[in-house]
């Protein structure tokens, strides 16, 4: 009885077509994409392939997807990347061809590809903590930042890595969520980052690794008679209920109130 009115419910139903659900196999496969007359020889999750379209301008495109989700712009729009390294899907963009970057507005002039010989296009400029420069990175991803952003190498980060854009600044109000501090050791100064909880601060550095907790952190050094030391940004508090249940609020020399672990 069941298997019959399993059969009725399909017939009912039916509306359930999957003709037009692409199979590998018919006019829609292909092994190349000069088999494809309007978009390229994409893959399907079972491994075949079949004529995808092209995506479109604001679509994303390429990066490090599965195969079957992988997309490429049509031929008059250019692959951005949103990354150096291309790990995520980039932006499909209509752009200027270039020679320099005064033939661009509002943007610099970049490799299409990723060898020297590549057409050389506008690409926009990277935003405030857009990632900027470095070695390693491909050709094509590499990038720069807008006017009034420095790319800053982290000290700490090897010297061929990618480096972020990092606003000038003069004084701390200059900053969005991050401080006014130095970008080298000859004085200029960027918003960088603040440290967070758990992370080293102060002590006696260089101007470049002179650091800053974020608000509602002290840098505190539980080693007072050894001021050269970096401290570590622990949680400011009022009473105990501020702080995790292995922590105490406690009053330290200076005045402040911060969580400490119970003894």
């Amino acid at each position: 009885m069941s298997k019959i009115y399993v059969l009725i419910v399909a017939l009912s139903f039916g509306g359930c077509d999957l003709s037009d659900a692409p199979s590998g196999g018919g006019d829609d496969s292909c092994t190349s994409d000069s088999d494809c007359s309007a978009g390229f020889c994409g893959w399907l999750a079972d491994n075949s392939r079949v004529c995808k379209g092209w995506a479109i301008a604001g679509d994303s495109c390429e990066g490090f997807v599965a195969p079957q989700d992988r997309a490429f712009c049509e031929p008059s729009l250019t692959c951005v990347a949103n990354d150096p390294t291309f790990d995520l899907p980039g932006t499909c963009t209509a752009v200027a061809s270039c020679t320099s970057d005064g033939d661009c507005n509002n943007g610099f002039c970049g490799f299409a590809g990723d060898t020297t010989s590549s057409p050389r296009i506008c690409k926009p400029f990277q935003a405030e903590w857009g990632y900027c420069g470095g070695l390693v990175v491909q050709l094509s991803s590499w990038s720069k930042c807008a006017p009034g952003f420095q790319c800053f190498q982290h000290p700490s980060r090897p010297d061929d890595a990618p480096g972020t854009c990092n606003k000038d600044c003069s004084v701390d109000s200059d900053c969005t969520d991050s401080f006014c501090g130095f970008a080298d050791d000859s004085g200029t100064r960027i918003c960088r980052e603040y440290r967070q909880e758990g992370t080293a601060c102060g002590g006696f550095v260089s101007p470049v690794n002179v650091s800053q907790c974020e608000p509602g952190l002290y840098c505190y050094n539980d080693q007072p008679n050894m001021p050269d030391l970096q401290g570590e940004c622990v949680r400011t508090c009022s009473t105990n209920n501020d702080c995790a249940p292995s922590d105490f609020c406690g009053t330290i020399a200076t005045g402040a109130t911060i969580c400490m672990p119970i003894p």
